[in-house]
């Protein structure tokens, strides 16, 4: 009867959602109007975008109506499968593809909004097991992903999860409830409305984030025009307070278990109604009585429940901030890449999954060339414009999620390359060495020529290295690039060709 009664509330919720300023639904055609924009996003991503009586709906649909309207844009917003609605962006058949994390491959396709939306990735598992809190409480267990998705990229950093494609997440809730799997990775916001709509019950949220990632609006590239009013709603839906009026309308079909103190109001209420039928005679000269004990129950279960949730919002903001000071602590503020403290953390990781996996792990330490000239003669700001500019051609030349590119300080930066032996990492290197000439940065007062480049060192390590070898990675590639640097700069120098 309960979960009947909830099913209708949340329909009720829903429809209301709906039909509220802000939120009307378009029809969903690929016909470009000459003067209206078409947006599409992912419709499997309820309660952010889905498709309600063949409608777009959702968190992320009223957030985008909402930027339109501030920025008067005309709009329509398509909820499509997802390989269409990029297969659509890709022929130029609609303007911007919504709910969309930037990657260094998508950023070569497409530029992207200020943060459209802050998406918690969390773990859901049985409510009893408390002490799965983390992704470091994972280890050693079954975790269920999607086939594609950001959870699957993020649990790839830690071997020692196993990892286990699920259908779909409501397949997923009933395989926790079976044991046939531990927990499930996924966006906190379609994890608890997912969870809701499988009935699954005795499944909860762990409070602690294991990542935070903000989405954007992707246009395609060199859309300056769109870009630039998409990013002016976005901060005015931010200042005048509709991001969060919206966002707080859409929390609201949090599904949330009765309380032990509302079990035990209705159980009271239960006993006296009992009583009343039996002797009514009682209730009648008690009933005033109860009315005001009833009220009084009431009135501190809902200050109950407020201060609930107001602690609940101060821990998610704490938890939120925390993470944020974490994540400020091991990035560059220059260049927006991660320092040398994330790469040797990063490093320690990089080496025990290399020896659980048996692979290879390859290390490029890249050094720019001539480079205190270049700040001497040009200056110390245009010396940071080239600095980030390097960062990003680095970055860009990178192809898979797993490499990653670090600031190790000055004019300094390593590239972490999981599965790649020294021949692979050697051609990446090369590559980079190539993008950089290619991208033509004025450099006058350079000794082999006139514009900026980089030399680099490469080494790699195998899981049968010794540990003396893992241990001097850095140290093997940094020769390299020593010797690369004396011997006319401008190339890769592999550590395994070095004279003896």
């Amino acid at each position: 009867m309960t979960r009947k009664y909830l099913s209708l509330a949340l329909t009720a919720l829903i429809l209301v959602v709906t039909l509220l300023p802000g939120s009307s639904l378009l029809l969903a055609g690929t016909n470009k109007q000459s003067d209206r924009l078409i947006f599409a996003g992912n419709k499997e991503l309820a309660p952010l975008i889905f498709t309600q009586g063949e409608k777009p709906a959702g968190l992320v649909v009223d957030i985008v109506r909402a930027v339109a309207q501030h920025a008067g844009l005309d709009i329509e917003i398509l909820a499509r499968n997802w390989d269409e609605a990029q297969r659509l962006m890709r022929a130029g058949k609609i303007d911007a593809l919504l709910q969309i994390n930037p990657s260094s491959d998508r950023e070569q396709l497409y530029d992207f909004s200020e943060p459209l939306l802050m998406s918690e990735f969390a773990i859901f598992r049985k409510s009893q097991r408390v002490a799965i809190q983390n992704i470091h409480s994972l280890s050693g267990l079954v975790v269920g992903v999607e086939k594609k998705g950001y959870p699957r990229t993020l649990l790839h950093n830690y071997p020692e999860v196993v990892m286990q494609t699920i259908p779909g997440w409501q397949q997923g809730f009933q395989a926790i409830k079976d044991g046939d799997i531990d927990a499930l990775v996924v966006d906190r916001w379609v994890g608890k409305y997912q969870l809701f709509l499988s009935g699954v019950q005795g499944i909860s949220d762990a409070p602690e984030p294991v990542d935070v990632q903000f989405s954007s609006i992707a246009v395609t590239k060199g859309n300056d025009e769109l870009l630039d009013k998409i990013n002016l709603g976005l901060r005015l839906i931010a200042q005048d307070g509709t991001r969060k009026s919206i966002e707080e309308k859409w929390s609201g079909k949090e599904i949330v278990t009765l309380s032990k103190e509302t079990l035990h109001l209705y159980w009271v209420i239960g006993i006296v109604s009992a009583i009343a039928s039996i002797a009514s005679f009682f209730v009648l000269i008690f009933a005033n009585r109860v009315k005001k004990i009833n009220k009084t129950l009431l009135k501190r279960e809902k200050s109950l429940a407020s201060e609930i949730e107001k602690r609940k919002e101060i821990e998610k903001k704490l938890r939120i901030a925390n993470h944020a000071l974490h994540n400020l602590s091991e990035i560059d503020s220059l260049t927006g890449l991660w320092n040398r403290r994330k790469y040797e953390n990063e490093l320690k990781k990089q080496i025990l999954s290399t020896r659980k996996s048996e692979t290879d792990l390859c290390l490029l330490v890249a050094d720019i060339d001539y480079f205190k000239a270049y700040n001497d003669h040009y200056g110390h700001e245009q010396g940071d414009n080239a600095l980030r500019a390097i960062a990003k051609i680095i970055k860009r030349s990178l192809k898979r999620n797993t490499d990653t590119v670090f600031r190790y300080g000055g004019e300094e930066f390593v590239v972490l390359l999981p599965y790649t032996d020294e021949d692979g990492g050697y051609n990446i290197a090369n590559n980079i060495i190539n993008n950089i000439c290619q991208s033509n940065i004025e450099h006058n007062y350079s000794k082999i020529g006139n514009k900026l480049t980089v030399s680099i060192g490469v080494a790699s390590i195998h899981s049968t290295s010794s540990t003396k070898d893992m241990s001097l990675l850095f140290k093997n590639a940094d020769d390299a690039l020593y010797h690369a640097k004396n011997n006319g700069k401008n190339h890769a120098q592999r550590h395994t060709f070095l004279p003896k």
